[in-house]
């Protein structure tokens, strides 16, 4: 059946972007022993080190939902910043 309102067709474009986006980053990396996961909020995707099922430290980074589905090997372009995820702070 195909999508005859406005709204049919909003989340029908919704719903293949967040596919896109999935394809993009999964498999999770991990650095230095420690997964790389990613939350959708909102209009961002906020990446988080954890070990298991806990967080590893207080440290996030966020992007855009569009930059990353731009973005053409965004765990190579950003490997610095995954790095820093896994940093503790001494504070």
């Amino acid at each position: 059946m195909k999508p005859t309102t406005q709204k049919q067709l909003q989340r029908q474009w919704q719903r293949k972007t967040l596919a896109e986006i999935e394809t993009k980053l999964h498999p999770c990396p991990t650095v230095n022993g420690l997964t790389i996961l990613h939350q959708h909020v909102g209009q961002k995707i906020v990446f988080s080190a954890w070990k298991g099922d806990n967080p590893a430290n207080n440290r996030s980074s966020e992007f855009s939902r569009y930059y990353v589905l731009n973005c053409l090997d965004f765990y190579s372009k950003h490997s610095y910043d995954l790095q820093w995820l896994t940093e503790f702070s001494t504070a």
